[in-house]
Protein backbone atom coordinates (compact mmCIF):
# COMPACT_ATOMS: atom_id res chain seq x y z
CA UNK A 1 0.00 0.00 0.00
CA UNK A 2 1.18 3.80 -0.56
CA UNK A 3 2.25 6.02 1.63
CA UNK A 4 -0.49 8.75 -0.16
CA UNK A 5 -3.03 5.91 0.16
CA UNK A 6 -2.14 4.65 3.36
CA UNK A 7 -2.76 7.93 4.89
CA UNK A 8 -5.80 8.45 3.11
CA UNK A 9 -7.16 5.14 5.08
CA UNK A 10 -5.97 6.75 8.35
CA UNK A 11 -7.99 9.82 7.48
CA UNK A 12 -10.93 8.14 6.26
CA UNK A 13 -11.23 5.95 9.88
CA UNK A 14 -10.14 9.22 12.11
CA UNK A 15 -13.05 10.59 10.41
CA UNK A 16 -15.67 7.83 10.85
CA UNK A 17 -14.50 7.29 14.99
CA UNK A 18 -14.37 11.69 15.70
CA UNK A 19 -17.48 13.36 14.84
CA UNK A 20 -17.18 16.95 13.33
CA UNK A 21 -18.84 17.68 16.27
CA UNK A 22 -19.08 15.98 19.00
CA UNK A 23 -21.81 15.87 21.40
CA UNK A 24 -21.02 16.17 24.85
CA UNK A 25 -23.14 15.30 28.16
CA UNK A 26 -22.26 17.44 31.00
CA UNK A 27 -23.27 16.06 34.50
CA UNK A 28 -23.04 19.00 36.50
CA UNK A 29 -23.73 18.41 40.41
CA UNK A 30 -25.24 20.54 42.71
CA UNK A 31 -22.59 20.42 45.72
CA UNK A 32 -25.04 22.60 48.31
CA UNK A 33 -25.71 20.78 51.68
CA UNK A 34 -29.98 21.10 50.72
CA UNK A 35 -28.93 18.47 47.83
CA UNK A 36 -29.96 14.75 48.65
CA UNK A 37 -27.88 13.42 45.89
CA UNK A 38 -24.35 14.42 47.92
CA UNK A 39 -25.79 13.60 51.48
CA UNK A 40 -27.79 10.79 50.64
CA UNK A 41 -25.99 7.52 49.56
CA UNK A 42 -28.61 5.38 48.67
CA UNK A 43 -29.90 8.22 46.24
CA UNK A 44 -26.66 8.96 45.31
CA UNK A 45 -26.39 5.18 44.33
CA UNK A 46 -29.69 5.61 41.96
CA UNK A 47 -28.23 8.50 40.27
CA UNK A 48 -24.62 6.88 39.77
CA UNK A 49 -26.57 4.34 38.25
CA UNK A 50 -28.78 6.48 35.84
CA UNK A 51 -25.70 8.54 34.73
CA UNK A 52 -24.09 4.95 34.11
CA UNK A 53 -27.18 4.12 31.39
CA UNK A 54 -26.40 7.35 30.37
CA UNK A 55 -22.96 7.44 29.55
CA UNK A 56 -23.46 3.55 27.90
CA UNK A 57 -25.40 5.42 25.04
CA UNK A 58 -23.31 7.56 23.83
CA UNK A 59 -21.92 6.86 20.60
CA UNK A 60 -18.13 6.51 19.98
CA UNK A 61 -16.21 10.16 19.71
CA UNK A 62 -18.91 11.79 22.03
CA UNK A 63 -17.42 13.60 25.42
CA UNK A 64 -18.72 13.10 29.09
CA UNK A 65 -17.76 15.68 31.52
CA UNK A 66 -18.52 15.87 35.12
CA UNK A 67 -18.59 18.86 37.30
CA UNK A 68 -19.65 20.28 40.60
CA UNK A 69 -21.33 24.03 41.55
CA UNK A 70 -22.81 25.91 44.14
CA UNK A 71 -21.41 28.91 45.54
CA UNK A 72 -19.20 30.55 42.61
CA UNK A 73 -17.25 31.88 45.10
CA UNK A 74 -16.06 28.43 46.10
CA UNK A 75 -13.78 26.05 44.47
CA UNK A 76 -15.32 23.13 42.52
CA UNK A 77 -12.43 20.92 42.29
CA UNK A 78 -14.07 17.79 40.44
CA UNK A 79 -12.84 17.79 36.44
CA UNK A 80 -13.64 14.60 34.70
CA UNK A 81 -13.65 15.45 31.21
CA UNK A 82 -13.05 12.65 28.38
CA UNK A 83 -13.74 11.18 25.01
CA UNK A 84 -15.36 8.35 24.12
CA UNK A 85 -13.17 5.79 22.33
CA UNK A 86 -13.01 2.21 21.64
CA UNK A 87 -9.48 1.21 23.59
CA UNK A 88 -8.36 4.07 25.77
CA UNK A 89 -11.69 5.14 26.90
CA UNK A 90 -14.54 2.83 26.43
CA UNK A 91 -18.22 3.78 27.40
CA UNK A 92 -17.97 0.61 29.74
CA UNK A 93 -15.12 2.38 31.95
CA UNK A 94 -16.21 6.15 31.43
CA UNK A 95 -19.71 4.94 33.04
CA UNK A 96 -17.51 3.35 35.89
CA UNK A 97 -15.85 6.36 36.71
CA UNK A 98 -18.82 8.97 36.25
CA UNK A 99 -20.82 6.83 38.45
CA UNK A 100 -18.11 6.54 40.97
CA UNK A 101 -17.51 10.24 40.77
CA UNK A 102 -21.12 11.29 41.67
CA UNK A 103 -21.09 8.28 45.08
CA UNK A 104 -17.58 9.88 46.41
CA UNK A 105 -19.83 13.13 46.36
CA UNK A 106 -21.99 11.59 49.24
CA UNK A 107 -19.50 10.43 51.58
CA UNK A 108 -20.31 11.56 55.13
CA UNK A 109 -17.76 14.51 56.96
CA UNK A 110 -17.54 16.25 53.56
CA UNK A 111 -17.78 19.90 53.79
CA UNK A 112 -20.92 21.35 51.23
CA UNK A 113 -21.32 24.45 49.80
CA UNK A 114 -24.21 26.94 51.22
CA UNK A 115 -25.53 27.93 48.04
CA UNK A 116 -27.10 26.60 44.61
CA UNK A 117 -26.14 28.63 41.97
CA UNK A 118 -27.96 27.18 38.64
CA UNK A 119 -28.52 30.06 36.77
CA UNK A 120 -24.72 31.26 37.13
CA UNK A 121 -23.30 28.10 36.25
CA UNK A 122 -25.59 27.85 33.08
CA UNK A 123 -24.25 31.05 32.06
CA UNK A 124 -20.52 30.34 32.79
CA UNK A 125 -20.00 27.28 31.34
CA UNK A 126 -19.79 26.48 27.66
CA UNK A 127 -22.01 24.27 25.91
CA UNK A 128 -21.91 23.05 22.31
CA UNK A 129 -26.11 23.57 22.06
CA UNK A 130 -24.98 23.82 18.21
CA UNK A 131 -23.81 20.16 18.69
CA UNK A 132 -26.73 19.17 20.85
CA UNK A 133 -24.99 19.30 24.36
CA UNK A 134 -27.08 17.39 27.17
CA UNK A 135 -27.00 19.14 30.26
CA UNK A 136 -27.99 17.02 33.45
CA UNK A 137 -27.92 18.80 36.64
CA UNK A 138 -28.35 16.67 39.25
CA UNK A 139 -29.42 19.02 41.74
CA UNK A 140 -32.83 19.82 44.29
CA UNK A 141 -33.54 22.61 41.73
CA UNK A 142 -33.97 25.77 44.86
CA UNK A 143 -32.13 28.18 42.86
CA UNK A 144 -30.63 29.91 45.79
CA UNK A 145 -27.91 32.83 43.83
CA UNK A 146 -30.63 34.72 41.10
CA UNK A 147 -33.41 35.18 43.68
CA UNK A 148 -34.47 37.25 46.21
CA UNK A 149 -36.11 34.38 48.30
CA UNK A 150 -35.56 30.70 47.49
CA UNK A 151 -38.61 29.75 49.65
CA UNK A 152 -41.02 32.44 47.90
CA UNK A 153 -39.54 30.81 44.32
CA UNK A 154 -40.70 27.07 46.43
CA UNK A 155 -43.98 28.91 47.05
CA UNK A 156 -44.73 30.39 43.15
CA UNK A 157 -44.40 33.97 44.64
CA UNK A 158 -41.12 35.10 42.23
CA UNK A 159 -39.95 33.87 39.25
CA UNK A 160 -36.36 32.97 38.17
CA UNK A 161 -34.35 36.17 36.28
CA UNK A 162 -35.01 35.79 32.38
CA UNK A 163 -32.26 34.24 30.19
CA UNK A 164 -31.16 35.81 27.62
CA UNK A 165 -33.55 34.25 25.00
CA UNK A 166 -32.45 31.25 22.45
CA UNK A 167 -28.89 30.97 24.96
CA UNK A 168 -29.20 27.38 25.35
CA UNK A 169 -31.40 26.60 21.94
CA UNK A 170 -30.33 23.06 19.91
CA UNK A 171 -29.50 21.97 23.92
CA UNK A 172 -30.96 19.64 26.07
CA UNK A 173 -31.52 20.31 29.99
CA UNK A 174 -32.56 17.15 32.45
CA UNK A 175 -32.95 17.91 36.46
CA UNK A 176 -32.48 14.69 38.36
CA UNK A 177 -34.04 14.91 42.07
CA UNK A 178 -35.52 18.32 41.45
CA UNK A 179 -37.27 18.77 44.67
CA UNK A 180 -35.48 16.37 46.60
CA UNK A 181 -34.10 17.96 49.69
CA UNK A 182 -31.66 16.64 52.19
CA UNK A 183 -33.17 16.92 55.05
CA UNK A 184 -37.31 17.21 55.60
CA UNK A 185 -39.32 17.89 52.21
CA UNK A 186 -41.06 19.59 50.19
CA UNK A 187 -44.69 19.29 48.56
CA UNK A 188 -46.25 18.48 45.80
CA UNK A 189 -47.48 21.40 45.05
CA UNK A 190 -44.06 23.20 45.45
CA UNK A 191 -41.78 20.40 42.95
CA UNK A 192 -44.72 21.10 40.66
CA UNK A 193 -43.68 25.90 41.11
CA UNK A 194 -39.79 24.44 40.83
CA UNK A 195 -40.61 22.25 37.56
CA UNK A 196 -42.87 25.23 35.78
CA UNK A 197 -40.78 27.92 36.51
CA UNK A 198 -37.46 26.45 35.34
CA UNK A 199 -39.72 25.07 32.26
CA UNK A 200 -40.67 28.65 31.81
CA UNK A 201 -36.70 29.46 31.90
CA UNK A 202 -35.71 27.22 29.26
CA UNK A 203 -38.08 27.81 27.10
CA UNK A 204 -36.94 31.37 26.77
CA UNK A 205 -33.30 30.17 26.45
CA UNK A 206 -34.58 27.92 23.82
CA UNK A 207 -33.36 24.16 25.43
CA UNK A 208 -35.49 20.99 25.59
CA UNK A 209 -36.21 20.53 29.58
CA UNK A 210 -37.27 17.62 31.19
CA UNK A 211 -37.61 17.57 35.18
CA UNK A 212 -37.16 14.23 36.66
CA UNK A 213 -37.91 13.93 40.59
CA UNK A 214 -37.63 10.53 40.92
CA UNK A 215 -34.41 9.32 39.22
Amino acid sequence: MSKFLSTAVFVSVLALATPASAKTTHFQIDYSSSNRAVVDKAFARLLARKAARTVMAQKFGNRISVRTFGDINETNPLRYDVQLTRRSNPPVSVARNTARSIMRLAVSGKARQKKTEIVAMLQWNRFNCAAGDHIIVLTDAIETGAVRSPSALLNGKVSLPKPKAGSLRGCRVSFWGIGRVSSGGITSTQVNNLTKAWAKYFRIAGAKFHAVPNP
